[in-house]
């Protein structure tokens, strides 16, 4: 009887680990998607309100989920207090911060940073194309990661279960 349940405990936790980690690649899509809904806000403030991008980080921020909305938040009092820093190099240490504590590619957060670097800060239009660029390319990176992910989702479930019952026959 101790077998038994010791053997369901043991596939249950293998299945446990691989629901986990398909938990764990959900939160990457998610994050993923809502860098590429805070690019999509911006270039929305930036074209329709004809706000800077300081202004539209905080006008962004309001829709946004924790940590982001912290970090764009910050990026705007920063730049409101006129430090004389560029805003390249404020995105750049307020994004890289928030970045560290969330789940996501390396890619996408090394692109995520780059992107204040090919936005001239002064001319909206310029602003506008490299907006619609970084987010074209986030959105062929939430595409890729749908379409792995529920084949990937699938496979570790079914390793999960699988090397469960492999260490109960081990074990037994």
């Amino acid at each position: 009887m101790l077998k038994v349940l010791g053997a369901l405990l043991v596939i249950m936790g293998c299945t446990g680990f691989g629901a986990a980690y398909r938990e764990d690649m959900k939160q990457v899509l998610f994050n993923t998607r809502s860098l590429l809904m805070i690019l999509e806000l911006l270039k929305s403030e930036i074209a329709y309100s004809k706000a800077t991008l300081p202004e539209a980080c905080r006008m962004s921020a309001g829709r946004m989920v924790e940590p982001f909305r912290c970090s764009l938040l910050k990026i705007y009092e920063i730049m409101k207090t006129n430090r004389g820093l560029p805003f390249d190099k404020v995105w750049r240490q307020e994004m890289g911060k928030c970045l560290q504590t969330v789940p996501i590619g390396k890619k996408e957060r090394e692109l995520f940073q780059q992107f204040s670097h090919n936005t001239g800060f002064a001319d909206n239009r310029m602003q506008i194309k490299a907006l619609e660029q970084y987010c074209d390319m986030f959105a062929q990176s939430v595409r890729k990661q749908e379409e792995n992910m529920e084949n990937k989702a699938k496979v570790v479930m079914s390793m999960g279960f699988i090397s469960g019952i492999f260490l109960t026959i081990v074990l037994l």
